[in-house]
């Protein structure tokens, strides 16, 4: 197997599921040139369970992971980390709940600081320390790396 087609088996398996081999053996077709014609249904299995579904995926997330990503945190709430991840192949719990938290989440404040948010910010944070998921419950809709970026922010523009 190249590395070329475990991507392609990934993006078949976020596709299909692991209940449909046959949908993702068709899915790695054309075959990758030099590479076999076709890849059948239970080596597709078999290089998921022994190879590719233990390795993690780093790098960007694809468009087809965020729609997984928001369909589990409906069904499944956004609590179960391991549980999601485990629906989306290579992508660890930390993974998914970073990206929800920081991208995903409609709740998520993404416009400009408020002076107000920012006096909200560096009071708790001389009270409560680098504690950013406390300081982030006083700033709803303030993600906690937007709280932790926002503060180091405000420290490097007084220095």
């Amino acid at each position: 197997w190249t590395e070329e087609e475990d991507a392609v088996l990934r993006e078949g398996v976020l596709r299909f599921g692991t209940s449909a081999w046959e949908d993702v053996s068709r899915h790695l077709l054309p075959p990758v040139q030099g590479g076999p014609q076709k890849r059948q249904a239970p080596e597709c299995e078999a290089r998921w369970e022994a190879v590719v579904r233990h390795t993690a995926v780093k790098g960007p997330w694809l468009p087809e992971e965020d729609s997984l990503l928001r369909q589990l945190v409906n069904k499944f709430g956004p609590k179960r980390w391991a549980l999601i991840a485990s629906h989306i192949p290579g992508r660890a719990g930390k993974q998914c709940r970073e990206r929800w938290l920081n991208h995903l989440d409609t709740r998520v404040i993404k416009s400009d600081w408020t002076p107000d948010e920012d006096a909200v910010l560096l009071e708790a944070q001389q009270r409560v320390g680098n504690k950013w998921s406390e300081i982030a419950r006083l700033l709803p809709g303030r993600a906690e790396n937007a709280v932790k970026n926002r503060f180091n922010s405000l420290i490097t523009k007084r220095l």
